[in-house]
């Protein structure tokens, strides 16, 4: 990569700041590659890492300097809020999509417990209702018939439930997984 390819790279990152903090950030970038020196260039570039790493780490200074900044006005404020707003645009989408990965996969699992915990309790609640039913037909023939209906309803729910929560968990690991596939084709490489 080129000096003027470089600048040019950067000025896009920085082009959010207020004019003079922008012209500022350039001003100390152009001045580094002119002590550097045209043979230089290149070990230059390697100290300084990509435009994006070194912009981030400009927005990263520029915000830390206005939030110690104890006599800051309301529009330094204001100000302050968007470089602070930039600064966190800046940070790689991959570190986000890994996030909201992780969140998607923890929240798919707890479904899945759930769903599994439900399950259990209503099998537990219908397989003890029918036998409670059949021995009951013995001796209390109208409470028998009533625990044994009780019984198959709980069947029943067991099967919806069942069928209900193997669509929603398919409907979600469909989406998740084209999700996952597009965040690790991309290869880390940023929005």
């Amino acid at each position: 990569m080129s000096r003027e390819a470089y600048l040019k790279e950067l000025a896009g990152y920085l082009k959010k700041l207020p004019k003079d903090e922008y012209q500022k950030a350039m001003e100390y970038f152009e001045e580094y590659f002119a002590e550097a020196g045209p043979g230089q260039e290149a070990e230059a570039i390697q100290s300084l890492g990509t435009p994006r790493e070194a912009a981030d780490g400009i927005l990263g200074e520029i915000t830390l300097r206005r939030i110690r900044s104890a006599d800051a006005t309301k529009g330094q404020r204001f100000s302050t809020l968007k470089i602070v707003l930039i600064t966190l645009a800046a940070v790689p989408t991959t570190l986000i999509g890994s996030v909201l990965l992780l969140v998607a996969a923890v929240t798919v699992f707890l479904l899945l417990l759930t769903a599994i915990l439900v399950l259990l309790a209503f099998t537990i609640a219908g397989i003890a209702s029918a036998a409670v039913g059949i021995w009951m037909l013995t001796f209390a023939p109208a409470s028998g018939i009533a625990m044994l209906g009780v019984g198959l309803i709980l069947t029943g729910v067991i099967l919806l439930l069942s069928w209900f929560f193997t669509y929603v968990i398919k409907g979600i690991y469909k989406p998740a997984a084209i999700a996952a596939e597009k965040l690790i084709h991309r290869g880390g490489h940023t929005a």
